[in-house]
């Protein structure tokens, strides 16, 4: 039985679709906030999040979040008043307005549910791994539609995403605050595990000794900041079919 995990409201609506979804879902519920949705989306590992949003609530929060748990489709519900996602829309985040028919929910979860099996079966899988949260979602917007794109804003989150699921290629900053790049790097070579997945390096410092010390790793390649949308694609095509050979 597939998990549906929902921040929790105390109203009739919210307890109404906690009854009916229970009959065909394993229901999960946790806190409303952004940090408790991300510890119970990586404990209960659910299929789909239905997010109840505060008409407060501004669309800079649901689009943090929905970087955070890239890997799971949001279905946001929205008070009858709210139209702030109408004027600032959060992409990959299916809206639903208050008052609609359950019918409309299950659908909009059945194919949450669908499209993610059937894009998880024919798409290699990415991990950005980038302190700046534009480039990550630059990165998105460009391979997107051909690669499941995960992100990660440190490196302490990108090995914890490692463990949750399998990734084909891993897009990693060479300078990042905290865990740098480079020992990810090396945290993913010690691990027999992930030693065999192609790291591509991303750096803004173009000096000729800086570029030496991150060729010297063996990378499966580098890439400047900012980025050149033709180079990013050719050069992870280039590193996946490497890894195959």
């Amino acid at each position: 039985m597939d998990t549906i995990l929902i921040s929790e409201r105390q109203d009739g609506y919210y307890n109404n679709i906690v009854e009916v979804l229970s009959k065909d879902y394993n229901i999960q519920t946790c806190e409303y906030s952004t940090k408790a949705i991300t510890r119970a989306v990586k404990i209960v590992k659910p299929k789909v999040l239905i997010y109840f949003k505060d008409i407060s609530t501004p669309p800079l929060t649901l689009r943090e979040l929905s970087d955070e748990i890239t890997q799971v489709p949001i279905i946001a519900v929205l008070d009858e008043d709210d139209d702030s996602l109408k004027k600032t829309p959060v992409v990959n985040v299916r809206c639903l307005q208050r008052p609609f028919k359950i019918n409309r929910l299950l659908y909009e979860i059945s194919v949450a549910v669908s499209s993610i099996k059937y894009v998880e079966t024919i798409k290699p899988n990415i991990l950005a791994v980038d302190d700046n949260g534009v480039i990550l979602r630059n990165i998105k917007q460009v391979i997107g539609t051909e690669y499941n794109v995960g992100m990660a804003t440190n490196g302490e989150r990108a090995l914890e995403m490692l463990d949750e699921k399998e990734y084909d290629l891993i897009l990693l900053d060479y300078e990042m605050p905290g865990m740098s790049g480079y020992e990810v790097f090396l945290e993913l070579k010690n691990n027999k595990q992930y030693k065999h997945i192609p790291v591509i390096f991303l750096t803004s410092v173009s000096d000729k000794v800086r570029v030496m010390e991150i060729v010297m790793n063996k990378p499966a390649g580098y890439l400047l900041k900012p980025i050149d949308s033709d180079k990013l694609i050719s050069t992870i095509k280039s590193a996946l079919e490497n890894a195959k050979e």
